[in-house]
């Protein structure tokens, strides 16, 4: 019996993943695929005549035409804001790096493990932070502050 309902399940998961990789792997339609397949949705379902459908066609080609060219332009952007992003992280991070090497020569080698020390403990610190947050410590405290007269912004009534 446990057999069954593991081979089922590992069955089930294979099937899962085959189908989600087959969904990622779609290929994009060109505008006039998809105001194509549209006005032929619409013929079906609407019974348009022979210049009704027509008239669609081109009304959903310029739909789709300038959906696509929306879509072209979103992604540029956020492909520059991406880089942009990436360019200022490097810059900060030489600049701290910067900063690290001239801290370095003002300290002295015992100063700078005590200050190593200092940072793995923030860093540890953070961490614990983080992960207890993730597990929900900090969860109930959060619905307080949602609930209308808790918060630090509202008085009690």
């Amino acid at each position: 019996m446990k057999n069954t309902a593991l081979i089922t399940l590992i069955v089930s998961g294979i099937s899962f993943t085959a189908i989600a990789q087959e969904r990622g792997m779609r290929q994009e339609k060109s505008a006039a695929e998809i105001a194509e397949m549209r006005t032929e949705r619409m013929t079906e379902k609407l019974g348009l005549s022979d210049e009704q459908r027509k008239e669609v066609y081109a009304l959903n080609l310029e739909k789709a035409e300038k959906m696509k060219a929306s879509r072209d332009e979103q992604q540029a952007k956020r492909a520059a804001v991406r880089r942009e992003r990436e360019a200022r992280i490097a810059s900060m991070k030489a600049e701290r790096q910067a900063e690290q090497a001239r801290l370095n020569e003002i300290l002295n080698e015992e100063q700078q493990a005590l200050l190593e020390q200092e940072r793995a403990e923030r860093v540890e610190k953070m961490k614990v932070m983080k992960d207890a947050r993730r597990d929900g410590k900090y969860s109930e405290e959060r619905l307080k502050i949602g609930e209308r007269g808790s918060s630090r912004f509202h008085k009690k009534r």
